[in-house]
């Protein structure tokens, strides 16, 4: 599992949207989570537009879910957060993302939970995350029993 963090302001979200794109292309067909506080009205509307509510206990929001598809991708990587007054960037506008099994954004993507499969996947995120990787804190772990993203 590869933990990223961002820690000082990055100016751009292209990093994200390209990790995005990466993780994406990998799950044709699987299920993706997106994540809205409830009185995020635009962005619910924007995430119902491509999956079903979903019945869950979080009382504060709401998560909608549905099958990657290529229209949910162009959506969702054509996000580009309005600047506004909030305490910190955001990299997307929908507090948590979930990309099938192996992507998982929290905080507006200023947090990510990744599982590349290979070497090879490491050096490719390695390469999207180079011109940000100062402004980052990247922690890279075996999997064990315990916290797990995905399992919202």
């Amino acid at each position: 599992m590869l933990w990223i963090e961002a820690t000082e302001p990055l100016g751009s979200s292209a990093w994200w949207r390209e990790l995005a794109r990466f993780f994406l292309a990998k799950e044709p067909g699987g299920r993706f989570e997106l994540h809205c506080w409830r009185e995020e009205k635009t962005e619910l509307q924007k995430a119902l537009a491509y999956g079903r509510q979903q019945h869950t206990d979080w009382d504060f929001g709401v998560v909608v879910a549905g099958e990657i598809t290529e229209d949910f991708a162009s959506f969702l990587l054509a996000q580009v957060p309005e600047a506004g007054e909030e305490p910190y960037e955001k990299m997307t506008p929908f507090f948590n993302v979930s990309l099938g099994e192996r992507f998982f954004s929290s905080h507006y993507g200023r947090e990510l939970a990744l599982r590349p499969e290979s070497e090879e996947e490491k050096a490719a995120i390695g390469a999207i995350l180079a011109p940000v990787r100062e402004k980052l804190s990247l922690l890279e772990e075996e999997e064990q029993n315990g916290e797990d993203p995905f399992s919202l």
